[in-house]
C-alpha cells in the first residue's frame, strides 16, 4: 500500500523575560565601570538575545548579544546609551 505521512508543527509559547535589574526608569548615578543587567529565567528557553539601542525603534543598536545566562555585564555606560533594552528568548 501507499504510505501516508502527517507532519505537525508544534508551537511552544514561552513567557517573556522580565528585567530584574536595573529597574525601569532608574537613572544611572555617576559612571560605573560596568553594569550587570539581570532578567528572570524562562522555562524551555535555550538562549536570550540582549539588545540595547539609543532609540525606541531599535534602529541604532548599541549592543546585540546572544547569551545562555540571565545576566549580561555591559562595560561603562554613558547616560545616552542606557535608553532602551530588549530581551528576547530563543528555543
Amino acid at each position: 500500500g501507499n504510505w501516508n505521512f502527517l507532519t505537525i508543527d508544534t508551537i511552544i509559547y514561552l513567557s517573556k523575560p522580565n528585567i530584574i535589574y536595573p529597574q525601569n526608569g532608574i537613572m544611572n548615578s555617576g559612571r560605573p565601570e560596568k553594569i550587570n543587567f539581570r532578567w528572570n529565567y524562562v522555562l524551555r528557553a535555550n538562549s536570550y538575545q540582549f539588545q540595547m539601542a539609543s532609540d525606541t525603534g531599535f534602529n541604532n543598536i548599541i549592543t546585540d548579544q546572544i547569551l545562555t545566562d540571565t545576566v549580561y555585564q555591559y562595560p561603562q555606560l554613558h547616560h545616552e546609551d542606557m535608553q532602551h533594552i530588549l530581551i528576547l528568548h530563543h528555543l
